[in-house]
């Protein structure tokens, strides 16, 4: 049994005890002061910087200090929506049952004044206050958000309304988004692999997979790296039978016979090799691309039993033509340096 799991244990018994014990252990205030002191050092549970706790497979979005990146455990503070949405970027979280970080979600905007209209009146409003709102394919606006809804919009429209005016407003364009998960090992609760993608605004993907041995030191990489290929859709898409419903932006997932399959949650539908982008407006088909992820090139890192950078080796495609690559890495020059072998004879002579 987990150490985790025995201080677990330990908490459901002396709960138990308060309960049984009841009234009596009034009489006794040595042992209830012994019992409600020893009874949170056995609940084990992970809070933010301001005391608040982390419940397991639950969503938070959080501002974290800067070393909790390469750590296995969360430090830092849950953030409201309110502050989340003001800052340039987001980060999510959630934590399992060990109290580890079971995942992060991440984005990244720029932000620009917009001057264009807004007919908020559309949308009934009539109290001051911030406004978020989505744009169809055409950048026009035509929906109203939530603000957790627009951090999950590749672009929005973010508007301070104030007597019956637009005091300010501004565009807020998502420049790139992923995700990380993160696996440990059930014995000794050691870090086994991360694994992650991030996509880009002009179409870049990369995705990572990252696998620790027994020491925990070194490891090995591997990366490979996408453009987007897009192109329009034109198979039929039946909104009934898929259940949408209201005007908006939605990922589809391609089934094997080449059909749009059901909406699915964007970092999902960006994970696969293949995804549809719907645009729905009065409950008609708008427009729909289907975006391709084609692989440009791969990467594999090694490093050494005591954790440092040993080679590298991959391929590129270039021009339709596959080059490959490697690179040996020389401790006694630093990690800048290194040995470069050239592509292959047979991709030289290849036309």
């Amino acid at each position: 049994m987990k150490i985790w799991q025995k201080a677990s244990l330990i908490g459901v018994l002396l709960l138990m005890l308060l309960g049984l014990l009841g009234y009596h252990i009034q009489q006794y205030p040595a042992v209830r002061w012994l019992v409600l002191w020893i009874l949170p050092m056995s609940l084990n549970y992970t809070t933010d910087s301001n005391g608040e706790r982390l419940h397991v497979n639950t969503p938070y979005y959080v501002r974290e200090s800067p070393r909790t990146f390469s750590t296995d455990y969360f430090v830092g503070e849950i953030q409201t929506l309110e502050a989340t949405e003001q800052k340039d970027g987001y980060t999510q979280i959630a934590i399992n049952q060990s109290q580890k970080i079971a995942y992060r979600k991440g984005s990244s905007y720029k932000r620009e004044p917009f001057t264009g209209p807004i007919d908020y009146e559309r949308f009934g409003i009539k109290v001051n206050g911030i406004y978020f709102f989505g744009l169809d394919a055409d950048g026009q606006i035509n929906r109203l958000l939530t603000i957790e809804q627009a951090l999950w919009e590749p672009i929005y429209i973010k508007a301070d309304i104030f007597v019956a005016e637009v005091r300010s407003a501004e565009r807020v364009t998502r420049t790139d988004i992923g995700a990380v998960h993160f696996s440990y090992k059930s014995d000794d609760g050691l870090r086994q692999g991360i694994r992650g993608f991030y996509v880009e605004s002009d179409g870049r993907k990369r995705s990572w997979l990252s696998t620790f041995t027994e020491q925990g030191r070194d490891k090995t990489d591997h990366e490979i790296n996408y453009q987007a290929k897009t192109e329009p859709f034109t198979a039929d898409i039946p909104l009934k039978i898929l259940r949408i419903k209201t005007d908006g932006r939605y990922l589809l997932g391609v089934l094997p016979d080449n059909s749009a399959g059901f909406p699915r949650p964007e970092l999902d539908a960006l994970a696969d090799q293949r995804h549809i982008e719907l645009w729905v407006k009065d409950g008609q088909i708008y427009r729909a691309t289907l975006t391709t992820y084609v692989v440009t090139g791969e990467k594999w890192t090694f490093y050494n039993d005591k954790g440092n950078l040993e080679r590298r080796n991959g391929y590129d495609i270039e021009n339709g033509r596959k080059v490959e690559w490697a690179q040996k890495l020389d401790r006694t020059i630093g990690q800048r340096g290194g040995e470069w072998v050239p592509p292959r004879l047979q991709d030289e002579q290849e036309n």
